[in-house]
């Protein structure tokens, strides 16, 4: 435990400290008007100056605010930086390579903000920012926040419009000078703490009176990087609590975000008139979790504060849910929301206002990682639609009350038994986390709809199951096909079925309209048809391999035609998830256009991929190498290997093809693959079709505004085409 005394008033310490790295201001509190109704309200203003290979150790700004409505639940929040540090902080990106992060969500968040600003909701507007070592001065538009001689003053806004509120800060508190943290975490840092300052101020025309608690910290980087080890990113979980009894305490728990591990849990108690005391004995327990239905960041909100030294036991809950606020830079988000505390001190109930604050929870140090928590989110609500045991709820779910008497166990056995066999054996989901992450990039969260996107996966499988049996295929994602593993009438049922099965979510859906509901149905049959078009051109061609009709084929501009044809049955499927997202997102034409165009030549260029990849050794494909030429599909890969060749070696090739003898023999097999890797197809196909797809980003970049699900889609798409390809 260690004490420290209180100092002096506000108007004689706090004064800036303009030669440490960063700096910043925080205040939390509420006020009321004429009635009972509190809004809870926080304002954190930060400097940071940049080290000296961005650029002159320039500074940036930023400011984050919120206020809550604690009656009706209503909230708003702001988040802005200035010019300064955008540019700041993309040089530090660019520059700093030694922080574990995915670099590729780097090199893709530099891009998109390089180009088109800040993600929304962050704003980018100018500060004028004045500070010396005596006085403060920070107007930030609808922001001000002014230190005077003897006095606080800030201004900001209000719920209600043309309603600002502008407080004063008079009364002379003792501050609480935190040293236990400064040696924690930074020598250079500062901590005073004034835990609560009464105000009195205006809204409009209208008198308000409240409490504040303000922090102000100064130092080096030392709160988010650990920079006398191996540069470790840390993050923090941290309480503001005000006890009934007049007793304050922050609770802190510091850690090395990667790995959750807490390297600094304490509890400050501020008692008025007493020495501060820090108490080591502390345990910090979570109770709840909360997903983010923006950024999809987990936090855990609600917790069991414990300090045994003061026989204190506490839980936190806040009053809403969703307190999440959108920062700029790699840590993307931080939930800093207000709360109350219950439980007891001393053996007697107590309770209490407190903040949380929940920092570093968004880092993304692997992109898989991220990829699989929303693969897992799919798996959910498709197990919600389609269970793994068939009951008589859910059978009257998709069919309604039955006449005579429905069957349970034949639906488990041959629907949901090989259909989750299949599932579970881990495809990369990535139409459902497409589909969800256009429609979060359109403008909207995917919420009432996501479970609807999810159903992308089962349409898919259907897909595959009946691909499968039509190519003669053997594997499936590392295990039999399920024809051969189930018989070809059981798979053929469920193959079907699931392209019929979403249908019952569209039309039992409460949150769609029966127009919505119509176009969507519209958009359904047009994926199916144009997806059933496209297998059709595959089972010709394949049917018709010939050394005749190759011949034909490839002086009849033959990639033009395999390419439509990866358009119907490749891309149909998330074309028509970017056209429902487009209808429920009320956007323009033009959006629709390009958010469709990206659709199709993202899809078409992850099936060269998927070409390419057919001939790979790498042990992460699961599926025959040279499959596609032991069936004798026409590929984008085979029809460029085809006419790369001079006679004699594309003869043999074409030998190969068209021969179901040579196909199935593993050394003629083995030398038509080593053909196509021989010619260089493979790289130049890999080219052309990232070319295809990043161009047509662009065009949808350019007019769809920069926010969270924009970024994460783009890195989607780049990762799905970057799949590591061993030869």
């Amino acid at each position: 435990m260690r004490e420290e005394k209180p100092h002096s008033s506000i108007s004689e310490i706090e004064k800036p400290h303009p030669d440490r790295k960063t700096e910043w201001w925080f205040f939390q509190g509420y006020f009321q008007e004429h009635t009972e109704t509190k809004f809870y309200f926080m304002l954190s203003f930060f400097r940071i100056k940049f080290p000296a290979y961005v650029e002159n150790n320039s500074e940036g700004y930023s400011l984050l605010f919120s206020i809550l409505n604690a009656e009706t639940k209503e909230s708003k929040y702001y988040s802005l930086i200035d010019q300064s540090a955008l540019d700041g902080l993309l040089k530090a990106f660019k520059t700093e390579k030694e922080l574990d992060f995915d670099q590729d969500l780097i090199d893709v968040l530099v891009k998109e903000i390089g180009y088109h600003g800040p993600p929304l909701p962050i704003k980018l507007k100018e500060v004028k920012f004045n500070s010396n070592e005596e006085f403060l001065k920070i107007d930030w538009k609808d922001f001000q926040l002014y230190h005077t001689e003897n006095r606080f003053e800030i201004i900001f806004p209000h719920l209600k419009e043309d309603s600002p509120c502008k407080i004063t800060i008079l009364t002379e508190k003792k501050k609480y000078s935190l040293i236990e943290y400064q040696k924690s975490f930074d020598p250079q840092i500062g901590y005073s703490c004034y835990p609560n300052v009464n105000f009195m101020g205006q809204s409009g025309e209208n008198n308000i009176t409240g409490e504040v608690w303000m922090d102000h910290q100064w130092g080096g980087y030392g709160w988010v990087v650990d920079e006398d080890k191996e540069k470790k990113i840390l993050g923090w979980d941290w309480f503001g609590i005000n006890l009934d009894n007049g007793m304050n305490l922050i609770v802190l728990a510091h850690k090395y975000v990667k790995t959750n591990e807490v390297f600094y849990l304490a509890a400050s108690l501020m008692i008025p008139g007493e020495q501060s005391r820090t108490y080591k004995n502390v345990k910090l327990t979570p109770l709840e979790n909360w997903e983010s239905p923006v950024t999809h960041i987990e936090y855990s909100i609600s917790w069991k504060i414990e300090v045994n030294e003061l026989n204190l036991n506490l839980i936190f809950t806040p009053i809403i849910e969703d307190q999440e606020l959108q920062i700029f830079g790699i840590a993307r988000a931080v939930w800093e929301g207000v709360g109350f505390v219950e439980g007891t001190y001393k053996g007697k109930s107590i309770s209490g206002r407190a903040r949380g604050e929940f920092f570093g929870n968004g880092y993304i140090f692997d992109f898989q990682n991220y990829l699989q928590r929303l693969a897992d989110r799919v798996d959910k609500r498709i197990e919600e639609f389609l269970p793994k045991n068939f009951d008589e709820d859910r059978i009257e779910y998709f069919l309604g009350k039955p006449y005579w008497q429905n069957e349970p166990k034949a639906y488990t056995e041959l629907i949901s038994v090989p259909v989750w066999d299949l599932i579970l054996r881990r495809g990369k989901r990535w139409r459902p986390i497409y589909g969800l992450l256009m429609h979060e990039a359109l403008g909207k969260p995917s919420g009432n709809y996501e479970r609807s996107c999810c159903l992308a996966e089962l349409i898919h499988s259907g897909a595959l199951i009946i691909d499968d049996i039509e190519d003669n295929s053997i594997l499936r994602r590392g295990d039999k096909a399920l024809h051969l593993k189930y018989g070809l009438d059981v798979a053929l049922n469920a193959g079907n079925m699931l392209y019929f099965l979403p249908s019952a979510e569209l039309f039992n859906h409460e949150h769609l309209t029966e127009m919505q509901k119509l176009h969507i149905h519209e958009i359904m049959m047009k994926t199916y048809l144009e997806a059933h078009f496209g297998q059709t051109l595959d089972i010709y061609w394949s049917k018709n391999m010939s050394k005749e009709n190759i011949d034909l084929w490839l002086d009849d501009n033959i990639e033009s035609k395999i390419l439509q044809m990866y358009d119907y049955k490749t891309a149909a499927g998330p074309k028509g998830l970017a056209e429902i997202a487009a209808l429920l997102n009320d956007s323009s034409d033009e959006i629709k256009k390009a958010a469709i165009d990206f659709s199709r030549a993202f899809a078409v260029a992850f099936q060269i991929i998927d070409d390419v990849h057919n001939f790979s050794n790498s042990s992460k494909w699961t599926k025959e190498c040279g499959e596609d030429i032991k069936n004798g599909k026409l590929t984008f890969v085979i029809a460029k290997t085809l006419k790369f060749f001079e006679e004699k070696e594309q003869n043999r090739f074409k030998d190969i093809l068209c021969d179901i003898k040579l196909r199935n023999d593993n050394d003629s097999l083995s030398e038509a693959i080593e053909l196509v890797r021989k010619s260089g197809v493979l790289e130049e196909s890999k080219d052309y079709a990232k070319q295809l797809s990043l161009e047509a980003w662009d065009r949808f970049s350019e007019i769809v505004p920069s926010c969270e699900a924009k970024i994460m889609l783009n890195l989607l798409c780049l990762k799905m085409l970057d799949l590591a390809y061993d030869t």
